[in-house]
């Protein structure tokens, strides 16, 4: 066997796993129906925003549905309404509507499929556009830290006022 037969053959196995591996786990629903084969993506950078959008599109921002292993509470501590996954930090919550409607992916109305919704937000195949989604998802985790930070320090006011 030559060097190049073996190359497109691990390279053939290697995709085969990878799509295996992409199947066996239904956490990253939005990234296995954009990501079809395994390629650079010119939008990482090694800036915050590129973390937070790599974070986004495998499903694994430190939301508060990750605390449903360990049983604790996963509504979202912004709005209080709901599970604070990731559809809900990129569609739903109410405290974070007035930086959504800064962009127009995720502005409503919009398309009943909100899978597509996530997947051409999150995997826009235009550059321009994808750097500008980029930027409004860390706005966007900016401001929900900011927030978090002001409702926590108002339960913990809250609590000691109790006191």
């Amino acid at each position: 066997m030559n060097k190049s037969t073996l190359k497109k053959r691990l390279k053939e196995w290697d995709d085969k796993q990878w799509k295996e591996e992409l199947e066996a786990k239904s956490s990253i629903m939005v990234y296995r129906s954009a990501k079809t084969s395994i390629k650079e993506d010119p939008i990482y950078d090694n800036t915050a925003s590129s973390i937070i959008l790599f974070q986004a599109r495998s499903n694994t921002l430190p939301l508060e549905t990750r605390k449903r292993h360990t049983g604790e509470e996963t509504t979202c501590l912004l709005c209080g309404d709901g599970e604070e996954d990731q559809h809900h930090f990129l569609l739903e919550c109410t405290k974070l509507a007035e930086e959504r409607l800064k962009m127009t992916s995720l502005q409503r109305p919009h398309q009943e499929d909100q899978l597509e919704v996530l997947k051409t937000f999150l995997f826009n195949e235009s550059t321009e556009e994808m750097e500008k989604n980029k930027e409004g998802l860390y706005k966007l985790w900016r401001l929900r830290k900011r927030k978090l930070v002001t409702v926590t320090d108002g339960e913990q006011r809250t609590g000691a006022d109790r006191s």
